[in-house]
This record gives structure tokens, sequence and C-alpha cells, in this order.
């Protein structure tokens, strides 16, 4: 029996041995680990940062080569915009250019009806002024007409209001003559011891006077006479010998003369 105790320390003894031989095995493992794991980060860490500027280097080359390509492209769509523009601008002065051909014929259309429109607008305009020019000129010659018919019309009674004071005075003048021969001889049959009333002669004809003083003569003569005869007693003789009506054509046209 003491053996087996003996036996059973000796186990315990091993098995604590072996316990503590794990733990500071298990212990050193950990410690490697971790320097392991340290020394892994830091190799990884130097790897990134070259990883890093490896792309970076990648991506700066491949941004340039964009830029180189996109210069390329923008130079080539310039020179294909020039070219464009220039084969455009050759058809336009061709005269081929449908961008061109079409609003220019637009035009040409509007420009043929405005031709027309003024065209037949200055006929128009031209008709107007011609018939308003015959009519003021109708209305000119008709103006005219009436005028000078008006003028004719007036001359007409002007004379004729003449001729009819010229017969109203040879008339006066007649019968004038007649009261003053007819008063001479009533004179000469009274005898000489009576005074013979005032008679008024023939009027003195003064020639280049005016009309107006003619007429006022005339009057003055008239009222004379009408005054001579209203005193004479005897009723009118006519003279058969035509002395007075001698005078009184005498005197007509040199009163007519002072008239005119």
């Amino acid at each position: 029996m003491p053996v087996e105790n003996g036996e059973s320390d000796g186990e315990g003894d091993v098995s604590g041995g072996e316990s503590e031989h794990s733990n500071s095995s298990q212990a050193h493992d950990t410690s490697d680990e971790e320097e392991a794991n340290e020394c892994d980060s830091d190799d990884s860490s130097e790897l990134d940062a070259s990883e890093i500027e490896r792309k970076r280097a990648e991506h700066l080359e491949d941004l340039m080569s964009l830029e180189r390509q996109f210069n390329t492209l923008r130079e080539q769509l310039y020179f294909e915009r020039i070219n464009l523009i220039e084969r455009q601008l050759a058809e336009v002065r061709s005269g081929r250019s449908e961008e061109f051909v079409q609003p220019q014929k637009e035009l040409d259309k509007v420009y043929r009806t405005r031709i027309e429109v003024a065209d037949v607008l200055r006929k128009y305009r031209l008709q107007n002024i011609e018939h308003k020019f015959q009519s003021e000129e109708q209305a000119a010659v008709q103006h005219f007409e009436s005028e000078k018919h008006m003028a004719l019309d007036n001359l007409r009674d002007e004379f004729v209001d003449r001729i009819r004071r010229l017969e109203e005075d040879r008339h006066n003048v007649d019968i004038s003559w007649a009261d003053w021969g007819t008063d001479k001889r009533q004179s000469k049959v009274r005898g000489p011891g009576r005074k013979k009333a005032v008679t008024v002669t023939g009027p003195y004809v003064v020639y280049m006077l005016r009309e107006e003083d003619i007429m006022e003569d005339w009057t003055i003569i008239r009222k004379a006479l009408k005054r001579s005869s209203s005193s004479a007693t005897a009723g009118t003789v006519t003279p058969t010998s035509g002395v007075g009506v001698g005078v009184s054509l005498a005197g007509l046209p040199a009163m007519a003369g002072a008239s005119g």
C-alpha cells in the first residue's frame, strides 16, 4: 500500500511537471505568436505604403494618359469642325448648301410677291393721281367757263344798262330841245314886252370827263328842264326842222366816249 502511495505521489509529481511544462510552452508560444504578429504588422504596413505609392503612380500615369487622349480628341474635333465649316461655306458660296438654298428660295418667293404687290400698288396710285388731276382739271375748266359766262352776263347787263341810260338821255334831250323851241315860239307870240322864262339850253359836252360827273350834270339839266316845262303854258310841240335831233345825236357820241 505504501508503495502504491509512493507511486501515486510520483505520478502526481510527473503530472504536475507536465502541466507546468505545458503552461510554460503555451506562454512561450503566445509570446512567439505576438512577436510574429508584430513582425507581420510591420511588414504589412511597409507593403501597404509601397502598394499605395505604386497604385498612385499608376493612377497618375492613367490620368496623364487620359488628359493626352482628351487633348488629342479635342484637337481632332476642332479640326473636324473647321473642315465642316469650310465645306459648308464652300457649299454656300457655290449655291449648293441645303441650309442656304431653301431659305434663299423662300426669300426669293417673298421678294417676287412683294415686287408684284408694289407694282400693283404703283399702278393704282398712278391711276388715283391721274383721276385727281383730271377731276381738278375738269373743275378748273368748269370754274373758268362759269366765270366767263358770269363776266359776259355782267358786261351784257352793263352795256344794256348804258344803252338804256343813253336812250333815256337822248329822249330827255329831244324833249328839252322841243321845250326850248316851244318856249321860243311862245315868246314871239306874246311879244317883246313880256319877260321870257329862263330856259336851259343843251348841255356843253366836255370830253375826258368821268361818267359820274356827266350823270350829275344830266341830272341837274333834267331838273332845270322840268322846272322850265312846268312854267310853260302850252303843250309840247315837236320841231320839224330836226335841229334838236341833230344836237342830241351830236351829243350822244361825246357822252358815250366820256362814259367809255
